[in-house]
């Protein structure tokens, strides 16, 4: 997964040298999209906890440090959205916010790159195993099905 994050993502730092000697820089169709996308890359391993409270938490946490990443957005992010914004990088977003926030950080991305997002998700089944684990799997299926669902069916990604 962080190759393919690697190879996608649009940064301030040139990562093609990381590709070079490599098969896919015979090929120019592939290697013109390297470096080019605004890239969401988020790995769900540490979202654990043995209550759904516990792992609310975690997901709250992850959410805002997802968020953080991207910290140059805040002064381009919509009226409309900067309540919401702010709740989610203090922590303090309700459920609404936090089911939207993948979303609309998709939307804000795209909207200030004027290009497709990719979205990198890594060990998405951990916290559905832990889940399932201590009785609270309905609770975390519902909240990501909402939280993913919304964020990864539109046309931006």
């Amino acid at each position: 997964m962080t190759m393919l994050r690697y190879f996608f993502e649009k940064t301030s730092d040139n990562q093609a040298y990381l590709f070079e000697g490599l098969a896919i820089t015979t090929y120019p169709e592939y290697i013109k999209h390297q470096g080019q996308y605004p890239v969401i890359y988020l790995s769900l391993k540490d979202v654990k906890g043995v209550s759904w409270h516990e792992c609310k938490k975690r997901l709250n946490e992850k959410i805002e440090e997802l968020i953080l990443n991207f910290h140059y957005l805040a002064h381009a992010i919509q009226t409309i959205h900067k309540s919401g914004y702010t709740a989610l990088i203090t922590g303090t977003a309700d459920d609404a916010t936090l089911k939207g926030s993948l979303k609309n950080l998709v939307t804000w991305l795209y909207e200030y790159h004027k290009m497709p997002v990719i979205v990198l998700i890594d060990e998405y089944d951990s916290p559905m195993i832990e889940a399932w684990n201590h009785g609270y799997y309905n609770e975390i299926a519902e909240f990501l099905r909402s939280w993913l669902g919304g964020g990864l069916k539109q046309s931006r990604i």
